[in-house]
C-alpha cells in the first residue's frame, strides 16, 4: 500500500485524504556471479535465472524467486572453475601446476633424460586435458664399435655401461680416457681421466671458483664441463684520506698504502692488506694538520691566531710601544714558524 489505509467521511461531504494505491513489492537487486550470467528482474514473483560460463560449474540453486515479504527464496549461486583429472609426473621427470580450468601443467625431465611429447598441458572447459602426459626417455650417446679383434656388449643409453673384450691371442690395450685437465691457477684438482671418473676442483684461500667444481669423463672422451678458473676475491674499495693519497688495488693480498700531503700527519696505519674473507686488516687512516710550537704574546703586546699548519699568528704592541720584528708568522709544513716572534719596546 502506498498511502493511508483508512479514510473518514467528514461533515462537509469530503474525505480526510486520498485513496491509497497498491505497488508491487521489490526484492534487493541481484548481480551476476563472477564467471557467470543472470536474467530476470526483482519484482514480487519474478524469477532470476543464473548461468555459468563455459569451464565453470554452479554451486547453489540455478533460480531464485522474489517473495511477498521482499526477500529472495534463496541465496545467489557461485560459479567455480571445473577441475580436470589429477595428473602424475612421468617417471624420471617432474611436473608443476594445478588442475583447474585454464590452468597449465609444465613437465620436465631429469638430467640424462629427454622429453618425448608436449612439455605443457592445459585444463579445458569439458574437464579434459588438451593432450597426453609426455614420457622421459634416456638420452643416447654416440654408437661405439667393437675394437678390431675384439667384441663389445652393452647399449648406448644414459648410464648404460659398454664392456669391451678381446678374442684369444689379443689383450685389451687401454680404456676410454679423456684429455688430462690441469688444475686451475691458484687452485687444485683431484681425480683421474678414465671413463666415468669425476675430477673435483678447488681454489686456494682468497680465491673464488668460477665455473663448475667437478667434471665427469664421458664415453665419447669428452668432459661434461670445462675446467674452472680461480679468481682473487675483492675487498671493498677504499678512498684516499682527505689531504692525503692512496695507492694499491683491492684484490686479495693487495696492499693499500696511505700518505699524507706536506703539512699533515697520518693518524692510523700506513698500509692495509686485503684478506681472504674480503675484509681489510684495519681501518683507513686520516690526515691531520701538523702543529708548530706554541708561542706567547710579546711583553707589552698581544698575539692572535692558532698554531696549526698554514695558520697565521698576528702580533700587536700596546700604545706607547713599537714592534721590533715581523708582525705575523706562518706555521710551516716542517712544524717551524716562518720567523722569530717580535718584541715591543717603548717609543
Amino acid at each position: 500500500m502506498v498511502g493511508t489505509s483508512a479514510l473518514t467521511c467528514q461533515a462537509d461531504g469530503t474525505w480526510t485524504g486520498t485513496a491509497p494505491t497498491c505497488a508491487i513489492v521489490q526484492c534487493p537487486i541481484q548481480t551476476p556471479p563472477d564467471n557467470g550470467g543472470m536474467t530476470g528482474s526483482n519484482n514480487y514473483q519474478d524469477i532470476v535465472q543464473f548461468t555459468c560460463n563455459s569451464g565453470y560449474e554452479m554451486t547453489g540453486v540455478a533460480s531464485i524467486t522474489c517473495q511477498a515479504d521482499g526477500t529472495w527464496s534463496n541465496s545467489a549461486p557461485t560459479c567455480d572453475a571445473v577441475q580436470c583429472p589429477l595428473l602424475t609426473a612421468p617417471p624420471n621427470g617432474a611436473m608443476t601446476g594445478s588442475n583447474f580450468y585454464q590452468d597449465v601443467v609444465q613437465f620436465t625431465c631429469d638430467s640424462g633424460y629427454r622429453l618425448v611429447g608436449r612439455s605443457s598441458l592445459q585444463c579445458q572447459a569439458d574437464r579434459t586435458w588438451d593432450g597426453i602426459v609426455p614420457t622421459c626417455t634416456p638420452v643416447e650417446c654416440p654408437v661405439l664399435t667393437a675394437p678390431l679383434n675384439g667384441g663389445m656388449s652393452g647399449s648406448n643409453f644414459y648410464q648404460d655401461l659398454v664392456v669391451f673384450s678381446c678374442i684369444p691371442g689379443y689383450e685389451l690395450d687401454g680404456s676410454v680416457k679423456c684429455p688430462v685437465l690441469a688444475a686451475p691457477a691458484n687452485g687444485a684438482k683431484e681425480g683421474s681421466n678414465s671413463y666415468q671418473d669425476v675430477v673435483q676442483f678447488s681454489c686456494y684461500i682468497g680465491y673464488d671458483l668460477i665455473g663448475s667444481s667437478s667434471s665427469t669423463c664421458q664415453a665419447d672422451r669428452t668432459w661434461t664441463t670445462p675446467a674452472p678458473t680461480c679468481s682473487r676475491v675483492q675487498c671493498p674499495l677504499l678512498t684516499a684520506p682527505a689531504n692525503g693519497v692512496m695507492t694499491g688495488g683491492n684484490f686479495y693480498q693487495d696492499i693499500a698504502r696511505f700518505t699524507c700531503n706536506s703539512g699533515y700527519d697520518r693518524v692510523g696505519t700506513a698500509s692495509l692488506t686485503c684478506q681472504a674473507d674480503r675484509t681489510w686488516n684495519g681501518i683507513a687512516p686520516t690526515c691531520t694538520r701538523v702543529q708548530c710550537p706554541s708561542l706567547t704574546a710579546p711583553e707589552n703586546g698581544a698575539m692572535t691566531g692558532n698554531n696549526f699548519y698554514q695558520d697565521v699568528l698576528l702580533f700587536t704592541c700596546d700604545t706607547g710601544y713599537e714592534m721590533v720584528g715581523v708582525a705575523s708568522l706562518t706555521c710551516q709544513a716542517d712544524r717551524t714558524w716562518s720567523g722569530t716572534a717580535p718584541t715591543c719596546r717603548r717609543r
